[in-house]
């Protein structure tokens, strides 16, 4: 294998490995810690995996290392990293007693999430292959699933919040991490539209672009620094919430418009 293809697997294989550290990690979960633990620590995990997934590819196109095993290779550790982890997050710190209605509901939930997480990388792979520059998509069919993981483990996290929980109890916030795994799951293979990371062009990098873009982001770090589970709850959904509300008003630029 060429270098400029080595380059970029090499960093698909450090979100791969991420991924598989979270999912070994929750296997062996010890119950003397609190769950909410575990779940910040894959939380800030799993953020480093989806800023992995982002530099994986545009690795690959700097140095014109796109192959089609690397395209399948990404997409195998996203289902890894992004499908299977926050469904064994989920079914490990649910804290429910097994053979329970909540229990089924939570394995129900969970397997659906990794299942149409799958079906929805297979979707991108098999539309990118029919379409000439796929990498320049701004607009997603289909909640993306780095974007549908960070939401379910900010959803989980939040649910874990002391407030939160001695208000509502396990079971509640069970059912309704089920829930929300379960919209994600529709949403992922959904033919909804979702905006890109991708939506603006180096052109339009000009001082006042890049001072808001500045000062959205040091607000975004002092929010997860000073108030991580609530900020992270809030990016996410906003970013979930916000394609279903544009899919049912219509307020959207259509792809073939971009």
């Amino acid at each position: 294998m060429k270098k400029p293809y080595v380059v970029p697997n090499i960093i698909t294989a450090l979100g791969l490995s991420i991924g598989l550290f979270v999912i070994f990690k929750t296997a062996l979960y010890d119950f003397s810690v609190e769950p909410k633990t575990l779940l910040f620590k894959s939380a800030i995990l799993i953020l480093v995996a989806a800023c992995v997934d982002v530099l994986d590819g545009f690795v690959a196109r700097r140095l014109k290392g796109e192959s089609l095993f690397g395209m399948n290779f990404d997409s195998l550790s996203d289902a890894i990293t992004f499908g299977v982890a926050p469904s064994v997050l989920l079914i490990k710190t649910a804290m429910i007693e097994p053979k329970t209605p909540v229990y089924f509901l939570t394995f129900l939930a969970s397997m659906l999430f990794s299942l149409c997480g799958v079906l929805r990388l297979v979707r991108f792979n098999v539309s990118s292959q029919d379409e000439a520059r796929p990498q320049q998509k701004k607009i997603y069919t289909g909640l993306p699933i780095p974007a549908a993981a960070l939401a379910a483990i900010s959803m989980q996290l939040i649910l874990k919040e002391s407030v939160i929980q001695s208000a509502i109890g396990f079971e509640i916030g069970a059912i309704l991490s089920s829930c929300g795994m379960i919209a994600l799951s529709y949403l992922m293979i959904s033919l909804r539209r979702f905006d890109s990371l991708k939506w603006m062009h180096k052109e339009q990098l000009d001082f006042n672009n890049l001072f808001f873009i500045s000062l959205i982001v040091l607000t975004l770090l002092f929010g997860f620094m000073y108030y991580f589970e609530w900020f992270f709850v809030f990016v996410t959904w906003t970013y979930v919430i916000s394609g279903v509300v544009r899919g049912i008003t219509g307020w959207w630029i259509s792809a073939e418009e971009q």
